[in-house]
């Protein structure tokens, strides 16, 4: 059986130290609401997914240090009125 990867190059709409990763991998496909942890242990809740030419970009809210602050700090900033 095949694992399918997904690949997606990163955006972050706050650049807290610029030593943030630039690409995401995972095998689960992520929606915008999904909220990821990367490996620096922050976790950034995707708000937009930019469909490019050469690959897919994450728009990622700021950094939090844990699932439910992510995507609280995402609702309270009006990044997911959208949804």
């Amino acid at each position: 059986m095949t694992v399918k990867i997904y690949n997606y190059a990163l955006k972050y709409l706050i650049d807290s130290d610029g030593i943030q990763p630039k690409a995401y991998s995972s095998e689960v496909e992520p929606y915008t609401g999904d909220v990821i942890e990367l490996d620096t242990g922050d976790y950034h809740c995707v708000v937009k997914i930019n469909r490019l030419k050469a690959t897919n970009q994450l728009i990622l809210s700021e950094p939090a240090t844990s699932h439910d602050e992510a995507f609280r700090l995402a609702s309270q900033s009006g990044h997911l009125s959208e949804l």
